[in-house]
């Protein structure tokens, strides 16, 4: 993944949902790695198969539905515990 999400600069957290993509390429054109870009992804957003932007050596061989990272909004915090005073 590359870049900042905006999501997160506003406090959310980043998910990885798929962590390996299928692609469709000759042998010696396999990648490495995939390089995402999440800059423009706000809280509650998520980035699809559909959403990436393939290298001219290679085509995703997946479901263009399916999701491979998204922001999420941070788990709310426990309410705070009213204690009486100590004895």
């Amino acid at each position: 993944m590359v870049g900042e999400a905006i999501g997160v600069l506003k406090g959310g957290e980043i998910n990885l949902i798929q962590r390996t993509l299928s692609v469709r390429c000759l042998p010696n054109k396999i990648p490495e790695s995939i390089r995402i870009d999440v800059s423009k992804i706000d809280m509650g957003e998520t980035l699809h198969v559909e959403d990436l932007v393939a290298e001219s050596s290679y085509e995703f061989d997946e479901d263009p539905t399916v999701g491979v990272v998204s922001v999420l909004a941070p788990e709310a915090a426990p309410p705070p515990t009213e204690e009486g005073p100590k004895k």
